[in-house]
């Protein structure tokens, strides 16, 4: 059972590793542009099933919203707005704020289309996990939440980038230097299955025993 354990922290640390790498890029390079994105991270989907997703989210002021979306149109993507859901659930333009965090790379892309450009802030329990992570400039996790992509339970973890060379030791310099949030979607059962299967290949005698996240 030890050793059970012991291979789903590992597994779950490998996907905090992930995300944390990708912070690196955004805070070491002047700008990310999104094939930069897709070429950095396409490994990483590739190793590991159980990241359903991996994305850039950026802090949108309102003032910059037209600006935003008209780069995603020219970065071919025609269609693009700036979304949030209905009480019906539907998509929709997002409404009038301060400030939007959209989801503006997204890899892979298939599967994912409706991801592409919803505001992350429009929904309060992702809201709250930004504003955590923001404040506290550490990696946190969403609560649970039902996964578009397979319909499967999944947690979001939001790894907050801020700009290079600023000042971030308290919660008020982080709230005035945040850009964005890198982002990666988890099915949970995949890292539990992952890490249960890969141990069952090393050590052939270690079934038999039920885990229960």
């Amino acid at each position: 059972a030890t050793s059970g354990t012991t291979a789903i922290e590992r597994r779950i640390d490998a996907n905090l590793s992930s995300v944390r790498a990708i912070k690196g890029l955004f805070e070491s390079a002047p700008a990310v542009e999104r094939d930069t994105f897709r070429t950095f991270v396409t490994p990483m989907l590739q190793r590991n099933s159980a990241v359903r997703a991996l994305e850039w989210i950026p802090r949108v002021p309102a003032a910059a919203r037209s600006t935003v979306e008209a780069k995603a149109v020219h970065d071919g993507f025609a269609d693009f707005k700036i979304t949030e859901r209905s009480s019906e659930g539907k998509l929709r333009p997002a409404g009038d704020r301060n400030e939007y965090f959209p989801v503006y790379f997204v890899e892979p892309y298939e599967g994912n289309e409706a991801a592409l450009g919803f505001d992350l802030g429009s929904n309060p329990d992702r809201l709250a996990a930004l504003v955590k992570a923001r404040d506290s400039g550490q990696l946190t996790a969403s609560a649970q939440i039902k996964l578009v992509q397979s319909g499967k339970t999944g947690i979001l973890l939001f790894n907050p980038v801020y700009r290079r060379g600023l000042p971030r030791n308290n919660s008020d310099l982080r709230q005035q230097n945040l850009i964005g949030f890198v982002l990666g979607v988890l099915q949970i059962d995949e890292v539990v299955n992952e890490a249960i299967e890969s141990e069952k290949n090393s050590a052939p005698g270690s079934g038999g025993i039920d885990f229960v996240v």
